[in-house]
């Protein structure tokens, strides 16, 4: 009959054995084992806390040493159906909301476990701000890198949340399948003019690119080259722009606006009231450098100069800003 001591001696060997195991098998930079009561503290934490949280109970180790340990137990984090923030949002059917989907369309990723991601050059952190605020969540700064297959990076900000249920509903809503960057998405839902500019105003805060001469152009992979030329119909139909040109060249295709289109849209989205990218809108100037504004106020600039409205007035009242110009046209068409 084996005595208490002998048994008491054999177990503790054994538990000694089995830390040495799970250290070795890890390859566990520290030398600290790690003990029974450190693997019952990750049963209870590892499975249901945030990683930051997780962490805090265990300063001394690294999350990937963890993971590792974790994985060798077989403790398994549980899915979390909500992280930082509310996707939700996206769908109130809201003037914003719709312009948001917009830049997400562009910018965003979408993966197959809820999780929104949207990453911005660190210049844009202030007009990131307004997303984070929407979706009643929080922004992440990376600083400056250099990759040998990328360029240089000035730092980027990150809005990062996992929501099971509406992030995968927005999946669903925007029909992703595979990667959509190769992989037209769906706008069928939008039914409204409004929604539709408002859509199209963070598409192009997105992808989108405006000229010092006014003009808008989206570049997209060539499979979206349909969904351009539909985006423009609609666009079109609903006399939310002027024109559009849609092209291919090399594996890219692109819709490009005129001058004319670029500031019916842009006046319409501050109409709206939505929080645009002003370093690209600002490009657009809100008075038109052309006589064809004059012509248009033809009738009521001849009204007032009979009245005896001075030049500098006449400017004022019709929001133009060439007083030169303007007595040209004058001497012109008086």
């Amino acid at each position: 009959m084996i005595s208490l001591n002998v048994k008491l001696g054999l177990f503790l060997n054994l538990f000694k054995n089995i830390n040495i195991f799970i250290n070795k098998d890890l390859n566990m930079t520290t030398p600290k084992t790690f003990t029974f009561d450190k693997i019952e503290l990750l049963k209870k934490t590892y499975s249901k806390l945030p990683k930051k949280e997780v962490l805090k109970y265990f300063p001394e180790y690294k999350w990937r040493s963890l993971q590792n340990i974790a994985n060798s137990l077989k403790i398994k984090r549980e899915i979390c159906p909500q992280r930082r923030g509310n996707i939700e949002n996206l769908f109130n059917n809201s003037f914003e909301s719709y312009y948001w989907l917009g830049l997400i369309a562009a910018d965003g990723t979408i993966s197959n476990n809820g999780t929104l991601k949207i990453d911005l050059s660190i210049h844009d952190i202030d007009y990131l701000k307004n997303l984070a605020k929407f979706l009643n969540t929080t922004i992440s700064v990376f600083p400056p890198y250099n990759s040998v297959n990328s360029k240089k990076s000035d730092g980027i900000c990150r809005v990062k949340i996992k929501d099971l249920k509406y992030g995968l509903k927005l999946r669903d809503l925007f029909k992703i399948n595979g990667l959509k960057t190769y992989n037209p998405i769906n706008i069928d839902f939008i039914s409204e003019k409004d929604f539709l500019m408002s859509f199209v105003g963070g598409l192009i805060d997105g992808d989108g690119n405006i000229s010092k001469r006014g003009y808008i152009f989206i570049d997209m992979h060539k499979n979206y080259f349909n969904f351009l030329n539909e985006l423009g119909e609609k666009l079109k139909n609903y006399q939310l722009i002027d024109d559009f040109n849609v092209f291919i060249y090399k594996d890219m295709c692109r819709i490009s606006f005129n001058s004319k289109s670029s500031l019916l849209m842009k006046n319409h989205l501050k109409s709206l009231n939505l929080p645009i990218m002003e370093r690209k809108w600002s490009r657009i100037s809100d008075i038109p450098k052309i006589k064809n504004y004059l012509l248009f106020h033809k009738d009521e600039i001849i009204k007032l100069r009979k009245n005896g409205k001075k030049l500098n007035e006449i400017c004022d009242i019709i929001n133009y800003k060439s007083i030169g110009t303007l007595s040209s046209f004058i001497k012109n068409h008086i």
